[in-house]
């Protein structure tokens, strides 16, 4: 069996991170190549250790002393979520990115996995797989940019990145064409790895939260304050409690705030709520994968993410007050894209990881 080493974010806070890095790794296996992420930190400590350093920020202070309060749910989230990455993700830690340059891997084929993992304000060059001596291994898979206003000063590091790629997919439409402006490459639009594992299969992973009254599940990256109103206003009309996922310090309104969803509960909370309002790709991803009523809340300063999602897939939104009662008849034909792009995307695959290339 070829192996496969993957460049990405998997991180026990960021379910989002996992479901990606998990969904890729199902995804090869399916056409047969074993494959490891290899992440440019030390692996994290057994046990959470909660920080109370001070801070001339005030408003790090506040959050960092209410994570603090709820230091004892945030552990147990810690030791399940690292217990789900250990259970089904392999992972190769490396101290630092020189000592994964200096002692790469070995690999068939190196791919630079989904996520934000090409912001250009940034440029981390193991996402790059600049790590990775031989320029025809590198591959990337849906790699999102975030924000695709590439900055003067990255400008010359990001186009000599991306040129340094033997092939390359990404998963918003317009991040092609910001690539496009700085390389002549051809460059590939996939679906995020989340949906190439089916509805069924990510059930298998899922794992019952306890809660039993119905409920709406929130779970919010970006959130603002005026929202909470129509929160209150949702609650009022349905009298299902808002029920938000949160990791620490936020300003949202609901009736419960859980602290301790592992990614396993995170599957379940979204396939069995009466419906979903979230402003997290991830979130609205699962949702859809689910067939959910959703409310997707857009954050203006990253719309695209999920504008470009909701256009490629033919999803109609819906207003949060009007969440409960969202048409959900566009997934008769939203289902049958994203099998269509789960099929495109594993042909990409197959292809660019073969020796016929």
């Amino acid at each position: 069996m070829k192996k496969v080493i993957v460049s990405t974010y998997c991180d026990w806070d960021n379910y989002g991170s996992i479901m990606q890095s998990l969904g890729l790794k199902r995804a090869l296996q399916s056409i047969g190549f074993e494959s490891k992420i290899v992440i440019d930190h030390p692996a994290p400590p057994a046990q959470y250790i909660p920080s109370l350093k001070i801070s001339t920020n005030m408003v790090l202070n506040m959050r960092k002393l209410y994570a603090y309060l709820k230091k004892d749910l945030i552990a147990q989230k810690y030791k399940d979520s690292n217990k789900f990455i250990n259970d089904n993700v392999d992972i190769l830690y490396y101290n630092n990115y020189e000592t994964l340059k200096n002692t790469p891997p070995e690999a068939d084929y190196y791919i630079a996995g989904s996520d934000q993992i090409w912001r250009p304000s940034s440029c981390h060059p193991a996402f790059f797989l600049d790590f990775v001596e031989d320029k025809s291994k590198r591959i990337s898979y849906a790699a999102s940019m975030g924000n695709t206003k590439i900055p003067d000063e990255k400008r010359q590091i990001f186009t000599d990145f991306v040129n340094s790629f033997e092939h390359i997919s990404v998963r918003e439409q317009d991040n092609a064409e910001a690539i496009a402006t700085v390389s002549d490459k051809d460059v590939s639009v996939n679906i995020d790895p989340a949906y190439l594992v089916s509805k069924e299969e990510w059930q298998k992973y899922a794992k019952p939260y306890p809660i039993k009254k119905p409920y709406i599940l929130l779970y919010a990256l970006y959130w603002d304050k005026s929202y909470n109103k129509q929160l209150k206003e949702l609650h009022k009309k349905t009298g299902y409690d808002i029920v938000a996922i949160c990791g620490g310090l936020s300003k949202i309104w609901a009736n419960k705030k859980l602290f301790d969803v592992d990614p396993g509960q995170f599957i379940w909370l979204i396939d069995n709520a009466e419906a979903v309002i979230s402003s997290s790709f991830h979130g609205v991803s699962f949702s859809l994968i689910f067939n959910k009523k959703l409310a997707a809340v857009i954050n203006p300063a990253l719309p695209s993410r999920i504008t470009n999602l909701f256009a490629s897939l033919g999803v109609k939104n819906s207003a949060i007050t009007d969440v409960c009662s969202a048409d959900t008849s566009f997934y008769t034909k939203t289902n049958e894209i994203i099998k269509t792009k789960k099929e495109e995307a594993l042909k990409y695959l197959s292809k660019v990881c073969s020796d016929d290339e």
